[in-house]
């Protein structure tokens, strides 16, 4: 047993010097400052209670830190240490501009859509080619009636569509951004004067003129 062994802090700046393990009986920790109790207190001018310097341990820390940066750095070299290369990128995904989808087999290229105007009363249905339709709009328009417009991917392979109806200037700001081909029976005065502004009449199909411009 050993007496006189309790621990207390030493004065500020005193390092470990002249103490062995055979002389240390304890150590402790007391308000963040390691203590060292000896076997002799009585010798306190040669050993002593000492006190760790913070300074040394941040010194062994920092040192730890740098051996661990160089060989994370090392270790990030190429594949020369063995690896597999890296395998063909694949090619960029080309949907269909339309749907957002994947082209079919049939799809053609650089050849421009149309929109179709499709009658939705009572007395119109069953319509014909909804379900052809790449995209269906359905919008209500005057009278609390709502009116179809069906986009087809391509003009030339167009399907039995009908009944045609109407253009609608709701209908026609959608499909205008794309300049897409606009088939309709007839069309309001804003619709009009909406094809007009956007210098829109040869994109214009309008059943109900002899001939059309685009064909």
């Amino acid at each position: 047993m050993f007496k006189n062994t309790a621990l207390q802090p030493l004065p500020k700046g005193c390092i470990i010097t002249n103490v062995d393990n055979s002389r240390c009986a304890a150590v402790s920790f007391e308000r963040g400052r390691l203590l060292l109790a000896l076997k002799n207190p009585k010798n306190k001018k040669k050993g002593g209670i000492v006190l760790l310097k913070k300074r040394i341990l941040c010194l062994i820390l920092a040192a730890l830190c740098a051996v661990s940066l160089f060989a994370g750095c090392k270790g990030g070299d190429d594949n020369s240490g063995g690896g597999s290369p890296a395998g063909p990128s694949e090619p960029p995904y080309d949907p269909n501009p339309l749907t957002g989808q994947e082209k079919s087999a049939g799809y053609q290229e650089g050849v421009r859509p149309i929109a179709v105007m499709i009658n939705n009363i009572a007395q119109a249905r069953p319509q014909r080619g909804l379900t052809d339709a790449q995209v269906l709009f359905e919008i209500q328009v005057e009278g609390g009636i709502t009116r179809f417009m069906g986009i087809f991917e391509n003009y030339k392979d167009l399907p039995d569509v009908g009944p045609v109806r109407s253009g609608r200037d709701q209908f026609f700001q959608l499909i205008r951004p794309l300049q897409m081909l606009y088939l309709h029976v007839g069309r309001s005065a804003i619709t009009q004067q909406y094809i007009d502004d956007n210098d829109y009449n040869d994109l214009d199909v309008d059943g109900s003129n002899v001939s059309f411009t685009y064909f």
